[in-house]
């Protein structure tokens, strides 16, 4: 698990972090040793982890879509995502990645555990994925986009 300390959406927290609060609910629930969190890591290295990847858990509660999934599709990962309209918008479910409820653990856990047994199906999500980064999240389309929406608004 990899990410700063810091808040990046929503309010900031009065002398903690998530990764501490994260650490309190699950201490005890498992095998500490088989779990790497370093904080946050160079862009380069974590464009080599995403790209090494067995899979990638992105959850969000509904809010946005994050840049890191955005990533994660292009680097080709094998995606679980939260099953909220953010997400939706890019992962298709049992296309180029797969949805699990948003606040369901044991799902959670039945579909990471599905996909790493499953190497065909984690291969095609993985070729799916970047299929699909290829054709959307071209980031001059995405920009050209954006400038036309902006003038249709602002009407020029």
């Amino acid at each position: 698990m990899v990410g700063g300390d810091e808040v990046s959406y929503g309010p900031k927290l009065d002398n903690t972090n998530w990764r501490t609060i994260l650490g309190r609910e699950i201490a005890g629930k498992f095998d500490a040793s088989r779990v790497l969190m370093p904080g946050q890591i160079s862009y380069d290295l974590y464009r080599a982890m995403l790209q090494r990847s067995d899979a990638h858990v992105y959850l969000t509660y509904p809010f946005v879509a994050s840049w890191s999934l955005r990533e994660a599709i292009a680097s080709g990962c094998a995606i679980i995502g939260a099953d909220v309209e953010p997400v939706a918008e890019f992962v298709t479910h049992g296309k180029n990645g797969l949805l699990t409820p948003c606040l369901d653990p044991k799902k959670l856990a039945e579909t990471t555990l599905h996909l790493l047994e499953s190497p065909k199906l984690s291969q095609r999500l993985r070729k799916n994925a970047r299929a699909y980064a290829e054709k959307n999240l071209d980031m001059n389309q995405t920009i050209s986009a954006f400038e036309t929406l902006i003038g249709n608004i602002v009407g020029k």
